[in-house]
């Protein structure tokens, strides 16, 4: 299973990225206005450092990819 944590308040992303590392997060999915627009959504690892943009039908199986380490972000 995967805990998932939604984010509504609009403070500044690097804080909210703090946020979730020191809460024990493997990722972040950001899903604003552009993201909305185009069909896709940011997926970041966040102990690598490392942002990319996938189609929004494909975001289970990239984040379920991250946790399981197979894109060797780990």
């Amino acid at each position: 299973s995967v805990i998932t944590h939604v984010d509504t308040r609009f403070g500044k992303m690097d804080k909210q990225f703090r946020y979730a590392e020191r809460a024990g997060a493997r990722c972040a999915v950001i899903i604003g206005a552009q993201e909305l627009d185009a069909g896709v959504v940011k997926l970041k690892d966040l102990a690598a450092r490392a942002e990319k943009v996938v189609p929004r039908v494909a975001m289970v199986a990239a984040v379920r990819a991250l946790l399981a380490g197979s894109e060797g972000s780990r």
